[in-house]
């Protein structure tokens, strides 16, 4: 997300999958604060990478050019969807809480090279 920040590619809506989406709305919240974008995911959807794969099996062996259009109008047109935009203090939090990774990471880096 910070490579497409630094070259100015700003995402407006993400859909997403997997298996992390099982329950509920946690980790969509938590993904729409991080992205800083609202996240829709749809019923079926947290059936994971194998699903996805059969989904683009199926649009490589059909006559639709375009994936977007091909998943919104053969994949998921009748499909419920559930979409969260995190609060701008979200946003903020978690932003924080990234600072405060990274600026751990050097000394995660120091210890790993003692220990080895």
């Amino acid at each position: 997300m910070q490579v497409l920040e630094q070259v100015q590619v700003r995402i407006t809506q993400m859909n997403a999958h997997g298996g992390i989406f099982k329950t509920s709305g946690v980790a969509q919240q938590l993904l729409s604060a991080a992205i800083d974008a609202p996240v829709s995911v749809a019923s079926g959807a947290s059936e994971g990478g194998a699903w996805g794969m059969a989904i683009l099996a199926a649009f490589a062996k059909s006559e639709h050019s375009d994936l977007s259009e091909y998943l919104n109008k053969q994949v998921f047109a009748d499909a419920e969807t559930v979409t969260i935009t995190a609060s701008s203090e979200e946003v903020i939090g978690f932003k924080q809480y990234l600072d405060r990774y990274k600026s751990g990471l050097a000394a995660v880096q120091r210890a790993s090279e003692e220990i080895y």
